[in-house]
C-alpha cells in the first residue's frame, strides 16, 4: 500500500493545510522531539502589541512551508484569530488558543 494520498477536492487539500498550519502555531517551540525548531512561542505573547508578537511567532512557526504565509493576527478574548495567505489567496482560520 502506497502512503500517497488522495484527495477529492481542492477544498479538502486546502483544508489539510490549513490544519497542519493551525497544529505548528500552537505547539509549544521545541516540545515536539524529532524537530526542536517545530512550533511557537504563542503560547509565550504576554506584552504588547499582541498582534505582532503573535504573528511573529506564527510565522517563526510556518518558515519553510511552501505556499503558506501568515499576513495578520487578531486578539480574540483568550485567543488569536490568523489570517493566512494559502497558494496567494486570503484564508482565515478560526481562534488558536494560545495556551
Amino acid at each position: 500500500m502506497s502512503g500517497t494520498r488522495i484527495f477529492n477536492s481542492e477544498e479538502e487539500y486546502e483544508a489539510l493545510l490549513l490544519e497542519n498550519a493551525a497544529r505548528a502555531i500552537k505547539t509549544h517551540r521545541g516540545a515536539f522531539y524529532p524537530l526542536g525548531s517545530y512550533g511557537s512561542g504563542l503560547y509565550a505573547v504576554t506584552q504588547e502589541p499582541f498582534e505582532t508578537h503573535a504573528l511573529a511567532q506564527a510565522r517563526r512557526a510556518l518558515y519553510g512551508q511552501s505556499g503558506i504565509y501568515p499576513v495578520s493576527a487578531v486578539k480574540t478574548q483568550n485567543d488569536y484569530k490568523f489570517t493566512v495567505l494559502l497558494n496567494g489567496e486570503e484564508r482565515c482560520r478560526e481562534s488558536l488558543s494560545a495556551s
